[in-house]
C-alpha cells in the first residue's frame, strides 16, 4: 500500500514538473527508493528463491523513503546536514581512535597474557591473544567494569591466590595450557592510560565535531541568501534560461 502511495506521489510530481523534477536532488532519491523497491518486488516474484530476502530488501527501501522528512523539517534537516558535514572529520577521528585501540591491544597482550584468570579477568576479557585484547579495550573505553579488570590484573600471589610471578612455558603447561602468572602493580595506569585518552579525549573530540557542525549549519541556515531560497530561484530562473548562460 506504501509502494503505491509513494508511487503515486513520484506521477503526480512527474505530470506537474516533467524534466525539472529531476533537478531536486531528494526528488531523486525519492525515485531510486522507489524504484529500488519496485524492482526488489518483481525479482522476488519471479524468482525461483524464496521471496523473504526481497521482501526485506523492500521493506527497507520504503523505510528510507521517511529520510525524505529530512527535506520538509527544518529540525529534522538541520540535523541531517550536520550528520552529513561531521561525517568525514567523524571518520578520520574513528581512524585514529582504532589505532590507540591498536596500541593498548600490543601493550595488554605484551604486558597481561600471562596473568592467571578470575573473576573479571576471564575468558571473554583477557589479553591472551590480539582479538580478545582488541575488544577487552573497546570494552575497557566504555566503562563496563575496568576497575574490576583493573584488580584482577594486578592481583599478587597470597594465601588465598595462587600463582607464579613470571611463569615460564613450562608452568604454564603444567597447568593444563592455561595463564598462571601474578598481576602487574602497573595496571592501573595502564588502565587509567587508556581510560583518559581513549574515553575522555575522544569523547570530548567526537562532541567537539558535532557542535562546530551545528555552529556551521547554523551560521549557513541564518545567513542572507539561504540554501532553500538559492535553490528556488536556480529552478524559477531555468525558465527562462535552460542553459545557464547568464549565471557563469
Amino acid at each position: 500500500m506504501f509502494l503505491g502511495i509513494y508511487g503515486l506521489e513520484i506521477l503526480l510530481k512527474l505530470l506537474c514538473y516533467g524534466r525539472d523534477y529531476f533537478g531536486d536532488g531528494w526528488n531523486r532519491f525519492d525515485f531510486a527508493v522507489v524504484l529500488g523497491a519496485v524492482l526488489c518486488l518483481i525479482v522476488g516474484e519471479f524468482s525461483d528463491l524464496s521471496s523473504k530476502p526481497y521482501d526485506v530488501i523492500t521493506s527497507l527501501f520504503i523505510v528510507s523513503k521517511l529520510l525524505s522528512l529530512f527535506h520538509h523539517a527544518g529540525i529534522l534537516r538541520k540535523m541531517f546536514q550536520t550528520f552529513v558535514l561531521a561525517l568525514s572529520p567523524i571518520a578520520n577521528l574513528a581512524l585514529l581512535f582504532i589505532l590507540f585501540m591498536y596500541v593498548f591491544d600490543i601493550a595488554g597482550v605484551h604486558l597481561f597474557a600471562e596473568t592467571k584468570l578470575q573473576k573479571y579477568l576471564e575468558v571473554h576479557a583477557n589479553f591472551q591473544n590480539f582479538w580478545t585484547g582488541f575488544l577487552t579495550v573497546f570494552r575497557l573505553s566504555t566503562f563496563d567494569g575496568w576497575n574490576d579488570i583493573m584488580h584482577d590484573a594486578m592481583r599478587q600471589r597470597t594465601q588465598y591466590f595462587d600463582c607464579i610471578d613470571y611463569p615460564t612455558y613450562d608452568d604454564i603447561q603444567k597447568n593444563g595450557g592455561e595463564p598462571i602468572g601474578c598481576g602487574l602493580v602497573y595496571a592501573p595506569a595502564f588502565c587509567v592510560c587508556l581510560e583518559l585518552i581513549i574515553t575522555f579525549v575522544f569523547l570530548n573530540l567526537f562532541v567537539a565535531i558535532v557542535v562546530s557542525s551545528m555552529m556551521d549549519i547554523t551560521k549557513l541556515s541564518e545567513s542572507v541568501l539561504s540554501d532553500e531560497k538559492l535553490e528556488s530561484f536556480q529552478h524559477a530562473w531555468q525558465k527562462f534560461d535552460p542553459n545557464v548562460l547568464h549565471l557563469q
